[in-house]
């Protein structure tokens, strides 16, 4: 997730274009830390070494420039660095015991604007920690666990994007979200981080920090303003200028923009948290080394400088290097009650020590000569160069004319070999084709007989073919003869379906009469039926008559002239009856002729 040195870069870099810290176990290239962010590359493009025996000088000889000899500046500017030693061993190491930092070599040799980030929140750290307490820390972006070496005693996790042999507790994961449960470590750090965040996601990665903290978050890097958005611009246009280098990550400074200091603050106080913020590294000086930096370490006959230079800045100016303006800031953030830390006094007083910065100066002098010099022989050595070029132009052609005679000389050689060989292989191949001549002559006999044979048994096959062509004319009239009645058959079997149809059409019309008819005859029984009844009933009645008519005979003539009016009544029921038994009859014959005519089509 973090970013790579603005020095590594360039610093490093050998002939496969691998950086030699990274062997060493050196800090990695960064990833963006948010979801999405871009991953950068370990290194970015270098001048091409020059060509030529001063490119494997080892360290300590003796460059011959044009104007005169002078020291290589590994010997010389080495030596002037080394002799300064930085602050006196004892006080070193009483600061070293009060941060709690581990003052080794490897530390000190680290690039400075790298060692810069490291050794400011292990110093901000020295304030939080409790005596001998062992704090638990998560280094955002920290996939090369530098930290260790600042922290020691600290229990360090790493989260990355990226993996990282050899580097204990690493999780791969985002910074905008982080795979960690809420109050996790102690401390969340990020160093150089935030400004490669893409900016939608910043505060989403401000908030996660302050979430899995339990106590502190610190989060170092430069932050947005015009003194230092200028400071890199005039470094990048220095790098493209005068080092012919296009630097990937302050060219992403420019792209995404740095981080406002203001709004990071805002979203730490925002999730309860107290803030305050310590600057460190003056802008100018910073500026300065950046360039010396990376002008040690983008040639090779100054690279083995650049430790030296670094060792010398780590041990002498680091600690009073935070005069205003700065390049970068520590936002320290206390959570959840936690205290926040007394940054007074952390570092020492902003004032260079004396006569600490007289071998800058002088290395500075030492390089502005050289950077002249070098430019001097590089006319001389262009010309050089173009001399070369052309005596090399010439051998080429004198080359390229002997290699042409070789090749005539080697071409007739090769033609008078080639000519003695066909002469002895035609001598061979006449006595091979006076054998073949012979052979041919007593197969030519042998063919002719053969020919004749030939001749009876091909007019033995035309009578053969002319039979078959008979049999086959013969065979193809019986074929169309078939095939004519496969036609009709067809046709008629066409017909047959269709009347198939008709039938079964038919028969679905007459099953619809029948059911029709069906509940006509049903209707009538019913209606006979009741006939019945009432007839019964008029039966009875007229016997109830009779037997009134006897009790009663003064009603006789009106009785008489009821029977007479039901004698009517009677006579016209019998008459229905009649008619209704002759419409059952014509009914019943109806249906006797619709089975039949069902039960044949059944078995057509």
């Amino acid at each position: 997730m973090r970013h790579e040195p603005l020095l590594a870069g360039t610093a490093d870099l050998d002939r496969r274009g691998r950086s030699r810290r990274d062997r060493r176990g050196g800090h990695g290239r960064a990833g963006a830390a948010a979801a999405g962010g871009p991953v950068l590359p370990d290194h970015v493009p270098v001048r091409p070494q020059q060509a030529g025996a001063d490119r494997h000088r080892p360290p300590g000889a003796r460059l011959d420039l044009p104007g005169g000899r002078c020291e290589s500046p590994s010997a010389r500017t080495g030596a002037t660095l080394g002799r300064l030693g930085g602050a006196p061993a004892a006080r070193r190491r009483r600061r070293a015991g009060e941060l709690g930092v581990r003052a080794v070599s490897r530390a000190t040799r680290l690039p400075f604007d790298q060692y810069q980030r490291y050794r400011l929140v292990a110093d901000i750290v020295g304030r939080l920690r409790p005596r001998r307490a062992r704090l638990s820390i998560l280094d955002v972006g920290g996939r090369t666990g530098l930290l260790r070496l600042f922290l020691p005693r600290a229990r360090v996790t790493a989260v990355d994007l990226e993996p990282c042999a050899g580097t204990p507790r690493l999780v791969l994961g985002s910074g905008a979200e982080l795979p960690f449960a809420d109050r996790s470590f102690d401390l969340v750090c990020a160093f150089d981080t935030l400004e490669h965040v893409p900016p939608r996601h910043r505060s989403r990665f401000v908030r996660e920090c302050a979430r899995v903290s339990r106590a502190w978050v610190v989060l170092a890097g430069p932050y947005a303003s015009a003194r230092v958005r200028s400071a890199e611009a005039l470094l990048q246009r220095f790098l493209k200028e005068k080092l012919e280098l296009d630097h990937r990550y302050l060219r992403e400074h420019a792209a995404y923009g740095l981080p406002e200091r203001a709004s990071v603050e805002r979203a730490l106080q925002r999730a309860g948290a107290q803030t305050a913020a310590l600057g460190h590294a003056n802008l100018e000086r910073w500026l300065a080394l950046m360039c010396v930096a990376m002008t040690l370490e983008a040639d090779p006959a100054l690279r083995s400088v650049a430790p030296a230079l670094y060792d010398w800045y780590n041990r002498s100016l680091y600690a009073s290097d935070h005069a205003e303006p700065v390049y970068r800031h520590a936002v320290v953030a206390a959570l959840h009650g936690a205290r926040l830390p007394d940054l007074k006094g952390l570092l020492a007083p902003a004032r260079a020590p004396r006569g600490a910065l007289e071998p800058f100066a002088k290395l500075t002098h030492f390089l502005s000569a050289f950077d002249a010099q070098r430019g001097a022989w590089k006319h001389e050595r262009a010309q050089f160069e173009r001399s070369v070029a052309e005596l090399r132009a010439d051998l080429d052609g004198h080359r390229a004319a002997l290699a042409e005679a070789r090749s005539e000389l080697a071409r007739a050689r090769h033609v008078l070999a080639e000519a003695s060989k066909v002469s002895t292989e035609h001598e061979k191949h006449a006595k091979e084709q006076a054998a073949v001549i012979a052979a041919l002559e007593k197969d030519l006999a042998g063919h002719k007989s053969e020919r004749a044979e030939l001749h009876k048994e091909r007019k033995e096959a035309a009578k053969v073919l002319a039979e078959h062509e008979k049999r086959a004319k013969e065979q193809a009239a019986v074929i169309a003869a078939l095939q004519q009645d496969l036609a009709g058959h067809k046709s008629e079997r066409a017909e047959l379906h269709k009347e198939r149809k008709e039938a079964a059409k038919v028969l679905a019309e007459h099953e619809k009469r029948a059911k029709e008819q069906a509940a006509v005859i049903a209707a009538l029984q019913q209606d006979l039926a009741g006939h019945k009844s009432e007839l019964a009933e008029l039966h009875k009645e007229r016997k109830e008559a009779a037997k009134v008519l006897a009790e009663h005979e003064k009603r006789e003539k009106e009785q008489a002239a009821v029977i007479a009016a039901l004698g009517q009544d009677l006579a016209g029921h019998k008459s229905e009856l009649a008619e209704l038994h002759k419409e059952r009859k014509e009914a019943a014959k109806v249906l006797a002729e619709h089975e039949k005519r069902t039960k044949e089509q059944a078995a057509a």
